[in-house]
């Protein structure tokens, strides 16, 4: 039996539930309750669910496993995700080409994690607090394939997670603080910056943007 919500009805859920399987495009615009997750996981495959928005879940039931849905982690359309960065739900992430992560409190080494299992990403956008300290064992976390890359921090910070990424391919980037990792990103047109910089900063930045459009 479902539980009695203040968003969502036990109707209106039924009614959602029963097109599950036609879905290509779900945006879930409040918190999700732990029943309506739950409910789905039972209604079968997601075959053509191609993009996704996933908020953070209501916390309406303690003894709820997000770890235990697979439901997503099988829609073998999905491409496009945005989410939570802190959801425990399992995802198809190797098949991913845009990704968005939202976070109020993401460390660096799990931002990275999530990173490098989405190897065939085209498009990224990360949003969270200052990063500092990155596990000084980790790999290199390659991109091949990315192309555009956005990080916004909530706040300036030294941030060396820009030590373990590369993408070779990489064309726009958006960001709030420059370190080597333009470096080993060539090939960039396209630069917005998000947070003031010093004079010496930006002189550095376009100093090291070797890309004809911007020099």
């Amino acid at each position: 039996m479902w539980k009695s919500n203040n968003y969502y009805s036990q109707r209106c859920v039924a009614e959602v539930l029963q097109v599950a399987s036609r879905w290509r495009s779900v945006h879930f615009g409040l918190e999700l309750p732990n029943f309506f997750i739950r409910e789905l996981e039972g209604m079968g495959p997601l075959s053509f669910l191609e993009e996704l928005e996933m908020p953070e879940f209501m916390p309406d039931d303690l003894k709820f496993d997000p770890t235990s849905i697979s439901c997503f982690s099988t829609a073998s359309k999905l491409r496009k995700l945005t989410m939570e960065s802190n959801c425990p739900i399992v995802m198809p992430w190797t098949q991913l080409t845009d990704i968005t992560l939202l976070s109020d409190s993401i460390s660096p080494d799990a931002a990275l994690d999530i990173l490098s299992q989405c190897t065939h990403l085209v498009r990224a956008s990360v949003t969270s607090p200052p990063w500092y300290d990155v596990a000084p064992t980790r790999s290199m976390v390659q991109l091949d394939y990315l192309r555009s890359l956005e990080i916004r921090f909530t706040d300036t910070a030294l941030h060396n997670i820009w030590d373990y990424l590369s993408a070779p391919v990489l064309d726009d980037l958006g960001l709030t603080i420059f370190t080597a990792f333009q470096l080993r990103s060539p090939n960039i047109t396209k630069l917005k910056i998000h947070a003031p910089f010093p004079p010496e900063a930006l002189k550095t930045i376009f100093l090291h943007s070797v890309s004809p459009a911007l020099a």
